[in-house]
């Protein structure tokens, strides 16, 4: 009887070796695996950071030459606004001989603008609102635009409203079919 026990316990023993030995040997490689990916993601990051080392040194200098020339455009923006009345009519002045220069009979009107609620109190900018309008041409509206562009202030314009001549009727008292409205930002 002991005889026919032992080999039903050999193949138990046998049994139980051979699924421990299984699961060593997918423990073993699926650890070889993970080990793998870890010393491959490690070689990747110390080539990162070699590179990141020289990256550094030249972002420093551009941001370096970034803002030394930032400072430049604010002071040159800075220079743009006039800060006094008589530099208010000098501006009105030479928007009036733009006119008089393409023939153009401008009507300019200063007007109030609406603050936007969306735009905080404290950043809203100074500005002076004009109202332009006068008869012409899509050819005298672009002329005016791109002699107003020339001039030496920070203007934005706001507003451009231009009705098409083919729609306008022609009498003496022609009415404006061009209206703009410009913002001169001050100081």
């Amino acid at each position: 009887m002991a005889q026919a026990q032992q080999p039903t316990s050999l193949k138990k023993v046998f049994k139980t070796s051979l699924v421990l030995a299984f699961i060593g040997t997918f423990a073993v490689v699926l650890i070889g695996f993970s080990l793998t990916q870890t010393s491959a993601e490690n070689k990747r990051t110390i080539k990162f950071l070699e590179i990141a080392k020289d990256a550094q040194p030249n972002f420093e200098k551009s941001l370096v030459l970034y803002t030394e020339q930032t400072q430049d455009v604010i002071i040159h923006l800075l220079e743009l606004r006039p800060d006094n009345e008589s530099k208010y009519i000098e501006f009105i002045s030479e928007v009036e001989k733009i006119g008089q220069d393409l023939s153009l009979n401008l009507k300019i009107d200063s007007y109030q603008s609406i603050a936007d609620p969306k735009v905080p109190a404290a950043s809203e900018q100074k500005t002076l609102n004009y109202q332009i309008a006068f008869f012409g041409s899509e050819k005298n509206l672009n002329q005016f635009l791109s002699k107003l562009e020339s001039l030496t202030y920070l203007i934005k314009v706001d507003m451009i409203d231009y009705m098409d001549l083919s729609l306008v009727e022609k009498n003496e008292n022609t009415q404006p079919n061009i209206n703009i409205r410009i913002k001169l930002y001050t100081k």
